[in-house]
């Protein structure tokens, strides 16, 4: 991979440029490739399934288009299909998430400033998507690895193109390397195959059966940071203690770098989150009460321990506190996906009770 072009550009900047460079083969005076210019048209019609292959004519690609004063839009496409002129937004991202509503914003100006254009979004993401439901409220079109190599598979065959083959390749060994978590044991994981197996988690038919929402992403802290999973009964989760004091209660999965051990350490942990700090400061309410009306019985005997939970080796007292680190062992992803079931399971009696 070392010889690969994109194992070197690795920023977002360097896959607009590709994007660009692929779409423009669509363009009426692009250099003749048949095969190149099929999945470019092919790639666009996956950015909006609305367009018609046959009638599309690529007008324009703008590159970083600023539409206006602080609305840059990653790639902007002009176009027609079936007499109909379009302007496709694509915002790329690799392992980014959308921010400050831009994906709103971009919409909204777009559609200000070419109101003679049907408008439509596209969000690109290579790396890891997570949660994308707040990319398909607004109403983007999701394109992700995996759509990206099934489309360029049709084609990797019939062209000598290096470029395309070494992105086709580049990805390819990612999404190969990430499905790695299947095989092998936690203690031989690296990132690839963490992401890989909290990306199943997020996925799965389990979650989806009952309902939970869940997302990950890594949390930095000065320790060093970890990569986290959450996992949360949406009609549940919510809670109020006694002095009308608002938390949230879900699972966090907990996975950091073991340098000593040369591996990933990875807890299931029940998790507290105050959701009005305001409110508690005002009433004097004490951290520790918030976390031991969770933790303990009115009588002192231990819930987390009924539900398989054992106390932290240290008690936290800020927003997010952990109130227990759930009893379990696994080493390999069936038995860690088996110990998540079973701790699900346990955080849904907890919620029950209280």
């Amino acid at each position: 991979m070392k010889n690969n072009l994109f194992y070197y550009a690795t920023s977002e900047l360097s896959q607009d440029a590709f994007i660009c460079w692929l779409v423009s083969f669509a363009l009426p005076e692009s250099k003749k490739d048949n095969k190149l210019k099929e999945c470019a048209k092919d790639f666009i019609c996956l950015l909006n399934p609305d367009i018609d292959k046959g009638s599309l004519i690529l007008e324009r690609i703008e590159k970083q288009a600023t539409v206006k004063k602080g609305s840059i839009v990653d790639i902007l496409l002009t176009l027609t299909s079936n007499s109909k002129h379009y302007k496709i937004i694509i915002e790329d991202k690799i392992y980014a998430v959308p921010h400050d509503n831009q994906l709103v914003r971009y919409l909204k100006d777009v559609k200000e400033k070419y109101p003679e254009h049907i408008v439509k979004g596209a969000f690109y993401k290579t790396g890891f998507p997570g949660d994308l439901s707040s990319v398909r409220a607004v109403g983007y079109t999701i394109i992700t690895r995996e759509m990206m190599l099934k489309l360029m598979e049709k084609y990797i065959k019939d062209t000598s193109n290096e470029i395309f083959k070494d992105y086709y390749c580049f990805w390819k060994q990612f999404q190969e390397k990430s499905q790695e978590y299947k095989s092998l044991p936690i203690n031989k994981w690296d990132w690839w195959q963490l992401h890989g197996f909290y990306d199943y988690v997020h996925k799965s038919e389990f979650l989806k059966a009952n309902k939970f929402g869940s997302n990950y992403s890594y949390v930095p802290n000065p320790s060093g940071g970890f990569l986290a999973l959450w996992i949360s009964d949406p009609s549940k989760s919510s809670k109020m203690t006694k002095e009308n004091i608002p938390y949230e209660l879900y699972l966090q999965m907990e996975t950091a770098w073991n340098y000593q051990n040369d591996c990933y350490d990875i807890k299931i942990c029940l998790k507290q989150g105050i959701t009005d700090t305001d409110k508690m400061k005002k009433q004097n309410v004490k951290h520790g009460n918030m976390r031991d009306a969770v933790m303990y019985y009115s009588d002192g005997s231990s819930r987390i321990e009924k539900y398989n939970f054992v106390k932290p080796s240290r008690l936290g007292s800020g927003v997010h506190m952990t109130v227990g680190v759930y009893k379990s062992s696994y080493n390999d992803a069936e038995s860690l996906f088996d110990s998540i079931k079973n701790a699900v399971h346990d955080y849904i009696k907890i919620l029950d009770e209280l």
